[in-house]
């Protein structure tokens, strides 16, 4: 079966593979430990995550140290360890995981493909990136078994490039090859046609899964995420919270709902247990920071608050009006009605009805103006505002 016949396959549920241990790990800031690993790990697997990169062992011996605990302590997932295209890098992975059965076990061997790597960073040309690629890969089939092989800044290599590079990775018994974004400079349109050509030119990706992972440097992550699996690609490596390198990642929370609140669009069916998405991802932040922003899409505290006083309304007469899905989609924390000078009447009814008040149509009219008309001041602290507005109503 050719690769563009398992494309139209539809639907072919998408596989999440999770990088947040290894990008959090390595994030400016992070906070995340070896219990932290274990604990997010195991919390991914309870998700339905496929796959964690779980560190990069060849950068010292406590991360060598840490992928073991987590070898060792979660079961019923792969467990996936980063490389350079070296043979001790790929020995240090091996030794992370030697604790692992065969299936459960992979690396990801990454080598610079674009032209400032090629220059500036690695001094080699294309016909050394091959052969280093062939080696890696070789070895790392031999030593662990799955191996992916992922062109570092793939967005930026030259296509004819990229496609040499991912020939002589499969040759050499790569099962996974990925298309990374490492300066977040792609656009959803460049996705696809990129993807498109990649596809049309390596007939042997028919055998083979396809993965894509992007930073968030222009915002576009996530939509270039979503672009690359409608593309065709098998796999979206995300992170809990988008955490990462500079912009961080595309967010895990957010491809997972998009590709499940558009599936008639994409036809790609998410198989993650979503109502486990709002607690995971807040244990994600517990462990690598920062805080969780209110605004943050889908895990903010604002996101199912509201004190406006029309979306009030339309929520209380129906919570789609206003909500794209209800919270316990996700997870996430009853729907709560914040009062706020921009509430409306039918908050402040609400309000009132649940503390047992009943006000004629005239004081009820004459509260509702003084709490809206309150300074801002005042609404730090809603009780004595309330018990406050009462008093000058009943007084009038």
């Amino acid at each position: 079966m050719s690769r563009a016949a398992r494309i139209d396959e539809r639907p072919r549920p998408v596989i999440f593979s999770d990088a947040t241990l290894r990008e959090g790990d390595q994030m400016p800031g992070s906070l995340l430990d070896a219990e932290g690993k274990v604990e997010l790990a195991r919390a991914l697997r309870d998700l339905g995550v496929a796959s964690v990169d779980a560190g990069f062992p060849a950068n010292s011996e406590r991360e060598l140290a840490a992928m073991q605990r987590v070898a060792d302590e979660v079961d019923g997932i792969i467990i996936s360890g980063l490389a350079r295209a070296r043979e001790s890098d790929i020995d240090a992975v091996a030794l992370a995981l030697a604790a692992l059965p065969p299936e459960r076990r992979a690396v990801t061997v990454f080598l610079g493909s674009s032209p400032v790597h090629r220059r500036d960073k690695l001094d080699m040309d294309v016909d050394q990136l091959e052969a280093a690629v062939r080696a890696s890969v070789t070895h790392a089939v031999a030593t662990i078994g799955t191996c992916a092989f992922s062109p570092e800044d793939a967005t930026r290599t030259e296509p004819e490039v990229l496609v040499r590079l991912y020939r002589a990775a499969l040759e050499s018994g790569a099962r996974v090859l990925g298309y990374t974004d490492t300066v977040g400079i792609a656009t959803p349109e460049d996705v696809r046609e990129r993807l498109g050509y990649l596809f049309d030119e390596l007939p042997g990706l028919a055998e083979a899964l396809f993965a894509v992972h992007f930073h968030d440097d222009l915002g576009l992550a996530v939509a270039n995420t979503v672009a690359g699996i409608d593309a065709g690609a098998d796999i979206a490596q995300v992170a809990l919270n988008g955490v990462g390198e500079r912009a961080g990642n595309a967010s895990l929370e957010e491809t997972a709902m998009c590709l499940d609140v558009h599936v008639n669009r994409y036809q790609r069916p998410v198989t993650l247990d979503l109502p486990r998405l709002y607690d995971t991802c807040r244990l994600g932040a517990a462990h690598t920071g920062p805080p969780t922003h209110l605004h943050k899409a889908l895990v903010g505290e604002n996101i199912y608050r509201t004190e406006a006083g029309v979306h009030q309304d339309g929520i209380l007469k129906n919570p789609a009006t206003y909500l794209p899905w209800e919270p316990d989609k996700v997870g996430g924390p009853p729907l709560a009605l914040v009062l706020g000078p921009s509430s409306g009447r039918a908050a402040f009814e609400r309000e009132l009805h649940e503390r047992g008040i009943s006000l004629p149509e005239e004081q009820f009219g004459d509260f509702v103006r003084g709490m809206k008309n309150a300074h801002r001041d005042q609404w730090r602290d809603v009780e004595v505002l309330i018990a406050s507005k009462l008093r000058e109503v009943n007084r009038d």
